[in-house]
């Protein structure tokens, strides 16, 4: 596995990143069970995957024992990475102390705003940016970002210095002005997180998706896996990437057609 530094971030993480969510919805609706679940997590950072997007339960968290007590074990070697909903500071704060104890750790590496229609900003009446900043200086995380589908909304935070870390849905189906925005990113030191890299399941063809993110090296994707079986495909085209060559660019040229017209 290959690990890389996140923007201006002092984060090293694997070049291959989980989001955790379709497997907390499979627990939660009893499609599979907390061990199973805990056992895809260790199969995934015995792969040499270190970084974790996980998100609060919406009921029954004692359901999770099995994940956190792996958490315990690894948490020193992992970065974890959480989105919140919040909509304002209050909130917020409230959310934060329900993860921690939730999961039983300390901090989290990463705590990204999902865009609640506006910026926040400093002194702010919502104040969403200055809880943060709060939760920032005690510790509690360690790094912030923010997440939305509004490229101007993004755009305008790369500029604003405020946060540093952005997530947008980004795959090889995506026009040409998300393309773009990842480049702006990557010009002012942005850490940026790649959402729906197989495009809400609309990709099936991994290598040529594992590929697309090879040759998009400042973009890290947070693959929302399903199960093991796609886990071990995506860390096994990770260790055996495909050449990236005149083969590989029409293959794609032509899977993007033939998914423009499903």
């Amino acid at each position: 596995m290959e690990y890389i530094r996140l923007g201006k971030t002092n984060l090293v993480v694997s070049r291959v990143a989980v989001n955790t969510e379709n497997l907390m919805n499979a627990v939660q609706s009893g499609a599979i069970s907390g061990a199973e679940f805990a056992d895809i997590i260790k199969c995934a950072y015995e792969g040499g995957i270190n970084f974790f997007n996980i998100c609060l339960p919406v009921n029954a968290p004692f359901i999770y024992a099995d994940l956190n007590a792996l958490l315990c074990e690894v948490r020193s070697s992992i970065r974890l990475s959480f989105l919140s909903k919040a909509k304002t500071g209050f909130e917020l704060e409230r959310e934060v102390q329900n993860a921690l104890e939730c999961f039983q750790i300390d901090s989290f590496d990463l705590y990204k705003i999902q865009d609640p229609g506006f910026i926040p900003v400093p002194n702010g009446e919502d104040g969403l940016y200055d809880a943060l900043e709060k939760l920032r200086q005690s510790g509690k995380i360690l790094h912030t970002g923010f997440v939305s589908d509004n490229l101007n909304r993004i755009k305008d935070i790369v500029f604003s210095d405020f946060y540093e870390a952005v997530l947008f849905p980004f795959n090889f189906l995506s026009e040409d002005v998300y393309m773009q925005c990842a480049d702006i990113c990557m010009e002012n030191g942005l850490v940026f997180l790649a959402d729906k890299p197989l495009a809400a399941g609309k990709i099936k063809n991994i290598p040529l998706a594992v590929g697309f993110f090879r040759r998009s090296e400042h973009a890290l994707p947070l693959w929302k896996i399903k199960d093991k079986e796609e886990l071990q495909q995506i860390l096994y085209f990770e260790k055996n990437p495909p050449a990236i060559d005149e083969q590989f660019f029409k293959d794609l040229a032509e899977e993007k057609e033939r998914l423009s017209l499903t």
